[in-house]
């Protein structure tokens, strides 16, 4: 079955552009990120750890130290345990 080269075009021009918006700033700190990219949603820390991944693959208890600060998911975070400065608001 061959694939239709719109759909190709289109679907590549939809990783490039997904890639893009969930990119983390060069200057953009986790709490930062993480408050930008709740515009997609909240499940879990998936943002958090994409965060990680990319700046500190080796911070493996991010997630813990931000559970004990009532943050078990990335909404959470803001609702439990910091929040953003007023003119992010």
């Amino acid at each position: 079955m061959s694939t239709n080269p719109l759909v190709s075009e289109t679907e590549q021009d939809l990783r490039v552009l997904s890639t893009a918006l969930t990119e983390a700033r060069a200057d953009e700190c986790l709490l930062c990120y993480v408050y930008r990219m709740l515009a997609f949603g909240c499940t879990g820390h998936r943002w958090t750890r994409h965060y990680r991944d990319l700046r500190a693959p080796r911070a493996t208890a991010l997630e813990r130290r931000l559970r004990e600060k009532g943050g078990f998911c990335d909404c959470e975070i803001f609702v439990n345990g910091y929040e953003p400065v007023p003119e992010h608001w």
